[in-house]
């Protein structure tokens, strides 16, 4: 989980960290000597409600490893971390159940031609916020800047073989 507190305690904004996440995580693909990284391409979902915005903490490590939970800008115990982490996931899931289907990603689908696509047609299927595609590194480059208003997120989460 992302630090969300700089060393003085203070609430970092998480917004700029996921921008240079994604920009690492686009040099490093690019430079990667891999032809086909798997990515997946995390499409803004719906907000989530206004009390897991809220109580949405962080984890942080001190130089001995020792972890501080924090919610709601107060430490926690590692117990109550994730009875609220439990609670918010039961909280999107339920969001997600009840959601009509993610108009990002419809549009997304539309926008690269993937209406044939296995994994798209699961993640409408499913309702899923989020769609995991192949997307060969000589053309990332382009697909991000084509879908940069969608992308949430990249991460390289392994290179299939072959076949």
């Amino acid at each position: 989980m992302a630090n969300r507190f700089d060393e003085n305690g203070k609430r970092v904004n998480p917004n700029i960290k996921a921008k240079n996440t994604l920009e690492n995580d686009i040099k490093n693909i690019l430079n990667s000597k891999d032809e086909m990284p798997k990515i997946v391409v995390a499409i803004k979902a719906d907000p989530l409600p206004e009390q897991v915005i809220q109580s949405q903490g962080g984890v942080q490590i001190d130089e001995n490893g020792n972890a501080t939970y924090i919610s709601n800008e107060k430490i926690i115990s590692k117990e109550e971390f994730f009875a609220m982490l439990e609670k918010e996931q039961k909280q999107r899931d339920e969001i997600a159940k009840n959601r009509r289907k993610n108009p990002n990603l419809v549009e997304f689908i539309k926008r690269n031609g993937l209406e044939n696509d296995e994994l798209a047609k699961k993640s409408l299927r499913e309702n899923l916020s989020y769609i995991e595609l192949f997307v060969a590194k000589d053309r990332l480059r382009d697909f991000v800047n084509k879908n940069k208003d969608l992308i949430d997120g990249l991460g390289l989460v392994g290179t299939p073989a072959n076949g």
